[in-house]
């Protein structure tokens, strides 16, 4: 019985299939440098100096916000608690999820807060009954200054 399985064929067709490869590497290479007229990435001598980042400042955070679940008396809870720490008049739109091992719960609230310089107005909470005073809860929310 005769092999069919020729080495000299198998080396043509690797060596075939690898000219291609490089060929068509090369081709997108000028190809993306005549367009856009920029050295691509491997035929760049020296690496651009980079201008160092300057810090973006943050945005002051009006709102201290202390929500999680509490026991009150003999009732579990899970309470929106939003304090204004800035000179804004804000609305506040709570909103809860929870998950416990007595299921789903959950819940919205609006509060109204005032600027902190009128003192306990800035604090507002809001409590939403829960079966058990612990488990998953997933909070947003969302203020605008009115």
């Amino acid at each position: 019985m005769r092999s069919s399985f020729r080495p000299a064929g198998l080396a043509l067709a690797i060596a075939l299939t690898l000219a291609l490869t490089l060929a068509i590497g090369a081709a997108s290479a000028a190809f993306a440098q005549s367009e856009s007229g920029q050295t691509p990435p491997a035929e760049q001598n020296e690496p651009a100096a980079q201008p160092s980042p300057q810090p973006v400042p943050e945005p002051p955070q009006c709102i201290k916000d202390e929500s999680g679940f509490r026991t009150i008396g003999a009732r579990n809870v899970f309470m929106f608690e939003l304090t204004n720490q800035c000179e804004q008049k804000l609305r506040c739109t709570a909103r809860v999820y929870i998950l416990n091992s007595f299921g789903p719960v959950q819940g919205q609230a609006t509060l109204i807060l005032e600027p902190k310089s009128k003192g306990p107005a800035a604090h507002k909470t809001h409590a939403i009954t829960v079966k058990s005073a612990g488990g998953m809860a997933n909070m947003s929310r969302e203020c605008k200054v009115i």
